[in-house]
Parts: structure tokens; sequence; C-alpha cells
């Protein structure tokens, strides 16, 4: 058992992660990488600190599942939310909620390929988590 902290509650969340690119920048620096992976269901792990504050602890190494086993992803994700009560965290749901809408792709993104991103993580050791969980 691992120990993250003295936290008088715990959240985890599915996190659903279904994209075949990730584009993207850092700074003036934009790239583009393809993932032919069909997508992974990884937890989020929070702690909550306090006065309305949590604290973002990591995302679990086990399980790690592949969507390709689930028959039908949206329909399952209706369920469990519904089963407790809460919406399905989506971009439709962030724009409603928070009115942050989806960025549009740049114009050249196709182009921009990965090594932007590999000078990126070459300056930053951090900066891929930084990029995936909080662009």
């Amino acid at each position: 058992m691992e120990e993250w902290g003295d936290y008088p509650v715990m959240c985890s969340i599915s996190d659903d992660t279904e994209r075949e690119w990730l584009i993207g920048e850092w700074g003036a620096k934009g790239f583009a990488a393809y993932s032919d992976s069909g997508g992974f269901r990884h937890f989020q792990q929070f702690g909550y600190a306090g006065n309305g504050a949590w604290v973002y602890i990591g995302q679990q190494k086990d399980p790690s599942i592949p969507l390709a086993g689930l028959s039908d992803i949206s329909k399952e994700r209706a369920s469990m939310a519904e089963a407790h009560g809460v919406a399905v965290w989506d971009a439709e749901w962030v724009e409603q909620t928070y009115g942050i809408p989806m960025h549009e792709l740049p114009q050249d993104w196709q182009s921009l390929g990965t090594e932007n991103l590999q000078s990126i993580l070459d300056s930053d050791s951090d900066a891929f988590e930084k990029i995936v969980r909080f662009p």
C-alpha cells in the first residue's frame, strides 16, 4: 500500500484517453504526434486539502484498461455517470459548465511533426506530464 498524504477525502476520476493525435504547443513550439493505441482508461487520484481545494496526486499505474475492450464506450460512460449522479465530463460539459470551448486545430497541424515535442521534452523533463494532463 502506498501512502499519499493525510487527506480526509480521496477522489478517483476515470480518465478515458481516446485521442489518436496529441496536438499542442509549448511556448512558441507546436507539435503533433500520432498514436494508434486505440485509447486507454486511467484513474486520476485527488486528495481533499480543505477549504474547497483538491490536490492532484497522480495517475494510478494499474489498472490501465484498453478502451478497445469496451463494447459501447459512450453508453458505458453515461451509465456510470448516472449511477454516481454526475455528468460525463466531456468537451460539451466543460464548455457548458466553465465556458471553455475546444480550440480549433492550427491550419498546419498535420505538418507539425514530433521534432518540436522531442525538443520540448529535452528542455523540460516534466513537460510531457504537463502537456498531457494540463494542456
